[in-house]
């Protein structure tokens, strides 16, 4: 440790200060305050030149307000700065973490390159080297590792973040950027860079993994480096700096005249003329930096000057190419074929998407890293070619072919055109590519969008034209062909929009209102709705032209809203749908979202639930029903009940009137059609009053904030009980009428007196039988005595095959009266026991414990599942006993309890990799049971080595089924306030969101194969012995190609490191951090079976953590909740 602290004089002016110099006395680690500044920084300087020439910066935004500074190691093996020694925050850190205490050293090298050692390896950890600030110094790379995730780039001084940033941009042929803020101020030549027989020895790699340059001096004695300065010295002092390419003339020759010549340039040519299908060809520019090369692709990395220059002629879309020797290969063509937008906020061009070996031709966001496409021309026809070109055909269309046959176009703009005035294809900064005639657009791209929509994209139908403007989801990330997902307006009815799966409905936005052109003003956007003869159509634009946003469909069916966030520079999700899909809630009901501790799905009133059973196990599918079905609502007494504040039921069996008639008078016309079983009115001002009347089932009813009143069609009876309410409509003779009090306190007493009569009967019978009589429960599966059912809530229909009641003294005495010595493990909501019946059969027992709060919940939703599934690999129930407040589950006895029970015991090891494989193998194919091929889908949530029991055999089956949710066949994910679940297994989304989906159970089983090779539990790192996790051990060691490392020592050398390593990155691929990135448990099996090409994978989630002392952190039990981890020479045509 060393700090900078106050003299014993006490005089502000005067410091004692602490160095760290490397060993030849080349550099410093200090503190320092750069020119008159009060602050204080921790940075790295030259030692032996005068001054304190700063070449690197710790602190740069967060400096030392200040006279003291303190710099040591925790016990992370981290180098944490803080001002002072009592504060608790720190202001910078390496945010490194190491397995073992005090394994990690801090040198200071004579590269002037700070850096962090572990143990004996002398392994680096850490370096400075890979966060420079605004200083290259030898040995130092400037680009991008891929593999690691780091940006190497300089950052200038002058404010907190630097105005100047200087890093490279891989998109076309790599080169480094200057940028200003966010906008380029300079570039450097493009890769591949020459190399200079000078003192200095160049380095530039361009692989896969990694692109940079960097450079070394021959003379040690030499100190040189580069700083970050602004400066700009044109060569052309005295005449004008910039000159036209051949062929071309400036665009304002006043301005060019005036020495300004940022309008550019445009070819010189007659109007008439065109470079296109003509005779044309290229002029060579003699020593000159080659254009952009973002706007460029390689074509070949090994052809000829002659190739190259036909290649390019043949393109249209190509306006120059350059030949370029290659270091270690032969000459490469690069050709500019992308077509930039005028602010070059788009481009189009062809690009090859993930691991594609197909190209297409499409836009995207040329400013943004990556690329981020928005439009696709021939996704269904995908250029296996790797030559293709996009030209102009002699009817004026954009046609796109393949070098292989140039008769059938792969693609075309295929517009029919009038006149005979030359076409031109113009990208705009809104993304629009146009084709135009005589400056009149006669084909945009806008016309025909794919999974994105922009500021400006109308969708809809365009009646006049024949176009249905709507989104569709692509089929893959690999792979833009149509996919499973559509978005696009219905306008029968009311118009409303759809997001389908195929042509099932899978989400309904808000029904419009008026026929009419409606601009609504919010922040930053205008939402424009337009219902009129020739348009109905939605759009939206952006005022401040500095945010950017798109709405997408992706592959699955997530219809969201993504911002290009500038500081973290990546997509932020400002919006999605859908949380509850099409009819979540069944016909006649109300979805409410905000509905967490109680089901989110409640009747209209004047209805009840379908099935009570799948109503309690909130299942509310099969909808609602009315509650007097006998009693006639055609003119006999009927009335409405006004529901408030909900988006409108499927408008497509409602009629929209505009009549102006009054509320009243809709009121009116609805009760004379027996058939209307709603109806609502809302009052536009001068636009008029609208009714709505529906005519079928009321389907997909939400209640949210904003919304409006709907008036719900109920019988005489329904009506009296919601009286007190006030908010709803009786006829009679035109007059809102009191039902006679009398009238109402009768029925209800015959009701009340029947109900109990059939009670009382009903319970005196049960308890005349209850030794012989069962019940069967339809939706659980279960045999129960009936007054247990009663109690548990547990009573149904008796349709099912039976699953054995055991009787409580049964239960006793094969427990040895629940004896300790017999119990097999613990949980959370109870305990298990090992015992024996009579017969001789083993069995095991899940005993509830009393103490839970929520068990009876769990209780309940294991009954139903189990019964309901058979797998080899899941657990087989016997029976259950239900006996006043006990509650328990009997399973077939598994002798080998659980996997952890056996994994994590070094003394009990018996799992060689040929066995652990297998089980790794049977636990995939019983959670694809649960999520595909079972008769429901369902979700386990709580998915571990502890719930993995193994049989005689050591064969998987998978247990524990109290938190498992039931998914509809079309449901992609769903939310929940109460997370439960095991820390360590769960995913990041569901820990910390609550939202859970196939994906979160692919997680938990990638957590477990994991487990499965190190032979390490996922959460039992505790603070005193490591900061990783276990996935961010493994992820650490896989970035560094030793990933056999993590693999178990009791192993040895019994395993095949090919099998374990495709495992370990199965592993990976399962916890990435973005659950579409997770891939399907149908594509694990695939890929645990087969051989096929496995993707790289991606970040995963919870890296570190912090501490926690225990190994087993459950959520959701009793009034805890722990949370142990960190969530929170250029040719021209």
């Amino acid at each position: 440790m060393f700090r900078m602290g106050r003299h014993h004089n006490g005089k502000p002016n005067h410091y004692r200060w602490q160095y760290l110099i490397s060993q030849n006395n080349s550099y410093s680690l200090g503190f320092f305050s750069p020119g008159s500044s009060s602050y204080r920084y921790l940075g790295i300087w030259f030692h032996k030149v005068p001054g304190e020439t700063v070449v690197w910066v710790a602190n740069s935004n967060n400096p030392i307000k200040g006279y003291s500074g303190v710099l040591f190691s925790n016990q992370y093996g981290d180098l944490v700065l803080y001002a002072t020694r009592d504060q608790k925050i720190p202001l910078w850190s390496t945010n490194i973490r190491v397995e073992a205490i005090g394994a990690c050293q801090g040198q200071l090298l004579d590269s002037g390159n700070l850096i962090l050692v572990r143990g004996t390896s002398k392994r680096i950890v850490w370096q400075s080297f890979d966060y420079p600030t605004n200083t290259l110094l030898q040995g130092m790379k400037l680009g991008l590792d891929k593999k690691r995730g780091l940006n190497w780039s300089l950052t200038s001084w002058r404010s907190a973040d630097g105005e100047y940033l200087l890093r490279i941009e891989p998109n076309g042929s790599s080169q480094f950027f200057l940028y200003r803020g966010e906008n380029r101020y300079w570039r450097r030549v493009p890769w591949p860079w020459k190399t200079v027989v000078t003192v200095y020895n160049y380095s530039f790699l361009n692989t896969e993994d990694e692109i940079y340059f960097s450079k070394n001096y021959s003379d040690s004695s030499v100190i040189v480096w580069t700083k970050q300065d602004i400066n700009c010295e044109p060569n052309n002092v005295n005449t004008f700096e910039y000159e036209r390419l051949p062929g071309y003339e400036p665009t304002f020759p006043r301005d060019w005249h005036l020495r300004d010549g940022s309008g550019g340039c445009v070819r010189r040519r007659l109007q008439s003329s065109s470079v296109w299908g003509q005779v044309e060809g290229f002029l060579k520019v003699e020593h000159v930096k080659v254009p952009d090369s973002t706007a460029a692709i390689w074509v070949d990395m090994s052809m000829s000057h002659q190739y190259c220059e036909q290649e390019c002629k043949r393109k249209c879309s190509c306006s120059a190419f350059a030949s370029i020797p290659i270091a270690g290969k032969e000459t490469g063509c690069l050709a500019c074929g992308i077509l930039l937008s005028k602010e070059s906020n788009f481009a189009l061009g062809f690009f090859s998407p993930g691991g594609s070996r197909f190209k297409y031709l499409g836009i995207w966001y040329h400013k943004l890293p990556g690329r981020t496409v928005v439009w696709v021309a021939n996704r269904e026809n995908p250029i296996g070619d790797s030559s293709v070109a996009l030209s102009m055909s002699s009817d004026g269309n954009l046609v796109l072919h393949a070098s292989t046959d140039q008769n059938f176009p792969i693609w075309s703009t295929n517009v029919s055109l009038k006149g005979r005035g030359a076409c031109k294809a113009r990208l705009l900064d809104s993304g629009n590519l146009v084709l135009v005639q005589s400056e009149r657009i006669v084909w945009q791209s806008f016309d025909y969008p794919t999974d994105t929509m922009l500021p400006g994209i109308k969708l809809g139908l365009d009646l006049k034209n024949g176009f249905n403007r709507f989104l569709t989801s692509w089929r893959s990330a690999d792979d833009p062909a149509i996919g499973d997902f559509s978005f696009k307006l219905n306008p029968t009815g009311s118009p409303q929009f759809f997001l389908y799966k195929g042509l099932i409905p899978y989400w309904r936005g808000k029904p419009w209102t008026p026929s009419v052109s409606t601009t609504i003003p919010q922040y930053l956007f205008k939402f424009t709705f337009t219902n009129t003869e020739d348009e109905i159509y939605y759009s939206y634009a952006v005022d401040d032209k500095s945010v950017i946003i798109r709405t997408v469909v992706d592959n699955s069916g997530l219809l969201q809203s993504l911002t290009w966030d500038n500081g973290s520079r990546q997509w932020k999700q400002s919006w999605w749908v859908p949380k509850y899909p099409y009819g979540h809630c069944g016909p006649y009901s109300i979805c409410n979202a905000n509905n967490v501790d109680t089901s989110e799905c409640t009747c209209l009133p004047g209805y009840k639930p379908k099935s009570l059973m799948k109503w309690y196990f909130r299942d509310a599918s099969a909808g609602c029903l009315r509650k007097q079905q006998q009693t006639s609502m055609c003119r006999n007494r009927e009335g409405f009940i006004k529901v408030a504040g909900v988006k409108f039921p499927d408008t497509s069996i409602a009629s929209l009137m505009n009549k102006s008639m009054s509320s009243f008078g809709c009121e009116q016309f609805c009760l004379r059609n027996c058939s209307c079983k709603a109806f609502a009115s809302l009052d536009f001002g001068m636009k008029g009053v609208y009714c709505w009347t529906w005519y079928g089932e009321l389907m997909d009813v939400m209640e949210y904030t904003g919304g409006s009143d709907l008036y719900v069609r109920v019988d005489t009876i329904a009506l009296a009980e919601g009286e007190s309410k006030s908010n709803h409509f009786l006829q009679k003779k035109g007059k809102l009428v009191v039902v006679v009090p009398s009238f109402i306190s009768a029925w209800l007493v015959i009701i009340i007196f029947i109900y109990f009569w059939f009670w009382r009967r009903r319970k005196t019978g049960i308890r005349n039988n209850i030794l012989s009589k069962k019940i069967f429960d339809s939706s659980i599966g279960s045999n129960y005595y009936e007054d247990s059912l009663e109690e548990n809530g547990l009573r149904g229909s008796r349709n099912q095959p039976d699953v054995i009641y055991f009787d409580f003294s049964t239960v006793l005495a094969a427990t040895n009266n629940f004896s300790a010595t017999n119990i097999l493990g613990q949980g959370g909501f109870g305990s298990v026991y090992m015992g024996k019946l009579s017969n001789g059969q083993e069995i095991a027992v899940k005993r509830l414990s009393k103490n839970s709060r929520q068990g009876i919940r769990e209780f309940k939703n294991e009954v139903m599942l189990i019964a309901k599934l058979q797998h080899r690999n899941l657990v087989k129930l016997l029976g259950c006993c239900i006996q006043k407040k006990e509650q328990m589950l009997i399973y077939e006895y598994l002798p080998n309890k659980s996997l952890d029970s056996i994994l994590f015991d070094k003394k009990r090891r018996v799992l060689d990799w040929g066995r652990r494989f297998t089980i790794i193998v049977g636990i995939a194919r019983g959670i694809l049971y649960l999520h595909q091929d079972s008769r429901l889908r369902i979700i386990h949530r709580d998915l571990k080595s502890g719930n993995i029991l193994l049989d005689s055999e050591m064969n998987p089956k998978i247990s524990d089924f109290g938190m498992a949710r039931i998914f509809k066949s079309d449901q992609i994910q769903d939310k929940t306030n109460r997370v439960v679940g095991t820390y360590g297994y769960m995913s990041p989304e569901y820990a910390v969101f609550g939202k859970f989906s196939i994906k979160s159970d692919v997680f938990s089983f990638g957590v477990i194969l994991l487990e499965m090779i190190s032979g390490k539990r996922s959460n039992g790192f505790i603070q005193e012995d490591a900061s990783y996790s276990l996935i961010g051990q493994v992820w650490e060691l896989w970035r560094e190609g030793r990933a056999l490392e993590i693999v178990d020592s009791s192993l040895e050398e019994s395993y095949n490191s090919q099998e374990v390593l495709r495992c370990i990155q199965i592993g990976l691929i399962c916890v990435q951090e973005n659950a579409v990135d997770r891939p399907t448990m149908s594509a694990v099996v695939l890929m645990l079976s087969s051989e096929t090409t496995l993707s790289s994978p991606k970040q995963p989630a919870f890296v570190f953590r912090n501490s926690l002392n225990t190994t087993n952190s459950r959520v959701g039990e009793g009034s805890c909740s722990v949370n142990e981890l960190s969530i929170t020479a250029v040719t021209t045509r």
